[in-house]
């Protein structure tokens, strides 16, 4: 599996830059060695822990190319992963054990959201797997469309001649799906009420989503579409493998003409395809 969010660092400026880049975040440190062989077995599992785990930063640091780094940072066996945050290291341990390691992650992990929610351990906003070119929305405005409610700022998602909205979310890969965020503080009024979740049911049109039974259906409150709009918890269950949403948004809160969105954000996770109990069932050690 290719290490597509496990960052290489190649210099001991590099490495203070990413720890500072990092914030508040937890940031995982893997030391390692291109001859170790127990580093290079955990290396998909790692990975596959960094597109999981996105609100925490993995780094990869070769020992052998990081001399001077690796022993300041008193490393003597690989792999050897360090846990920081604020640049200050809170918890290590050695060897291939991803079980360990996985505890780990989940036990220092913060998430916070820019809007000051903290998603679930092992959650974020699922809007970078969304396949942007296959995205659609019915009954949009054209003066504010859907891009809107993804975006950040003051522009919005507006229906067109009536209340209701179809929108279709294609993802790049199978994902689970947690929980949503909806809302639009500056158009309270206006905000969605009543939504229909259905998973898995592409190309559909208007008479599909008032015929057929949603996986879910929410009925949110002025509280959760307004300026501080919590997490909305799915049926987690339902949601497990998800390769297309479709959202339909029947009605407002106040019975307007017209239905506006100012942020829409899908929580979740991208489905675990490792083989983990292979992983699993390496003994913790030193590597070689």
């Amino acid at each position: 599996m290719a290490q597509k969010w496990v960052k290489h660092v190649t210099s001991e400026a590099q490495y203070h830059e990413e720890l500072r880049m990092a914030g508040p975040k937890l940031v995982v440190v893997k030391w390692t060695a291109a001859w170790c062989g127990p580093c290079k077995a955990i290396a998909p599992f790692v990975a596959d822990l960094s597109e999981k785990h996105r609100n925490v930063v993995f780094l990869h640091v070769d020992v052998d190319e990081n001399k001077g780094l690796a022993q300041g940072a008193g490393v003597r066996s690989m792999p050897t992963f360090h846990f920081i945050k604020r640049k200050q290291k809170i918890d290590e341990f050695s060897g291939a054990d991803a079980s360990k390691l996985e505890a780990k992650v989940k036990q220092h992990e913060t998430a916070p959201d820019t809007s000051g929610i903290a998603y679930p351990s092992g959650m974020s906003d699922l809007g970078e797997f969304v396949d942007k070119s296959q995205m659609q929305c019915l009954n949009q405005s054209d003066d504010h469309k859907m891009a809107n409610a993804f975006a950040s700022g003051k522009e919005y998602l507006e229906s067109d001649v009536d209340e209701q909205l179809l929108i279709t979310l294609a993802f790049n890969r199978a994902v689970k799906v947690h929980s949503l965020i909806v809302a639009a503080p500056e158009h309270a009024s206006q905000a969605p009420k009543t939504i229909k979740l259905f998973a898995n049911k592409p190309h559909m049109g208007f008479d599909d989503a008032t015929s057929l039974a949603p996986t879910q259906v929410l009925e949110l409150t002025p509280e959760q579409v307004g300026e501080k709009a919590p997490l909305v918890p799915l049926k987690f269950v339902k949601f497990q493998n998800v390769n297309t949403l479709t959202i339909f948004i029947e009605d407002n809160q106040g019975d307007e003409e017209t239905t506006v969105v100012q942020s829409l954000k899908v929580v979740g996770a991208p489905r675990d395809t490792m083989n983990v109990n292979a992983i699993k069932s390496m003994a913790p050690g030193k590597g070689e």
